[in-house]
């Protein structure tokens, strides 16, 4: 209903009112946005891509974004340290593909992806050509290595016949773990007739 004065006309307040409301309101809104931010920042990190879209979800793109730009601002928010950490978490199980994939999902960009995975797994320098800073061809006795591990875990014995390699060649390479690598971690294991007579 509309303020009026004593002659009956509107007071002309009324704009005032709807202005003061709307920006209350989308101060509540950021307000109500930086506190769920906080909550699902405080489990772990995030990448900025995907804490927009957990914000999108329940607010207006201006409130979550500048809830991203607040605490990206104040350093709570950085897609570099949640793809090294992602990496560090990861690194034991998957391959550098895999890796680099998952992180492209979250929506990390390939250059920072690439960076993590350099500097968390070990690779240095950039003589592979193409001038992003990353040398893709660095590591592979790293994860090689890191393969290994896996196998191990999977396949203890030293020993196996061609159905079981090629079943952990398979495992090796669903994990991310490029063919070269899948390659020179299976080198550790033999290969067995699959027959367990005594001659």
């Amino acid at each position: 209903m509309n303020a009026r004065d004593d002659n009956g006309c509107g007071n002309g307040n009324d704009n005032d009112s709807r202005d003061n409301n709307d920006g209350d309101t989308a101060e509540k809104e950021f307000a109500a946005a930086m506190r769920r931010a906080g909550r699902i920042l405080a489990g772990r990190e995030h990448a900025k891509a995907e804490l927009r879209r957990k914000l999108r979800a329940h607010f207006s793109a201006p409130a979550a974004e500048s809830a991203i730009a607040a605490f990206a601002e104040n350093g709570l928010l950085c897609d570099d340290r949640f793809a090294r950490a992602f990496v560090r978490q990861k690194r034991g199980q998957w391959g550098d593909a895999r890796i680099r994939a998952a992180l492209l999902q979250t929506g990390v960009d390939d250059k920072t992806a690439r960076a993590a995975i350099a500097e968390e797994c070990g690779k240095t320098g950039d003589d592979d050509g193409d001038d992003d800073g990353v040398n893709v061809g660095d590591n592979a006795r790293s994860e090689t290595a890191r393969a290994r591990a896996v196998l191990q875990k999977k396949h203890p014995a030293a020993a196996a016949d061609y159905k079981t390699r090629a079943s952990l060649m398979r495992f090796l390479s669903a994990r991310g773990f490029s063919p070269e690598t899948v390659c020179a971690a299976m080198q550790n294991i033999a290969v067995t007739d699959g027959n367990d007579d005594d001659d």
